[in-house]
């Protein structure tokens, strides 16, 4: 039974101990609203708080500043891009509709044969297979 006193002793000092710890720090929080530090904020204190932010606030708007002129540039970089390649792409169909628009020219004025036969002599054709109509 004296061990389940001395344990009984020790979880006393213990508590005690604990009760003693929450008292001061009841006691610093009482004096604290009581002086009116506690959830208010005083002008100086304030002031700071108020500096800091609009430094943050700086900090962050040039941030922004620096990213939307990239963007504009990558943006105006695009643009000249597309239009390059817009133009580009129309000489491109240009090219094709002159080539397409020329080719019946070309069907009466070149000769679209392979020949069959060469005289060796004359060096003259004899015959012609067309591969397009004349």
């Amino acid at each position: 039974m004296s061990e389940s006193k001395a344990a009984l002793q020790a979880r006393i000092a213990e508590l005690e101990a604990e009760n003693s710890r929450q008292k001061k720090i009841i006691d610093a929080l009482v004096r604290r609203a009581e002086q009116g530090g506690c959830g208010q904020v005083d002008a100086w204190g304030a002031f700071q708080h108020s500096v800091v932010l609009a430094d943050q606030v700086r900090e962050k708007t040039e941030e922004l500043n620096q990213a939307l002129h990239s963007i504009e540039s990558a943006n105006r970089e695009l643009m000249l891009a597309k239009q390059q390649a817009e133009q580009a792409h129309q000489r491109f169909i240009d090219a094709i509709e002159s080539i397409t628009d020329a080719l019946p020219c070309l069907t009466l004025t070149a000769s679209w044969c392979i020949p069959t036969a060469v005289s060796s002599v004359t060096g003259v054709t004899t015959t012609c297979r067309w591969l397009l109509p004349p």
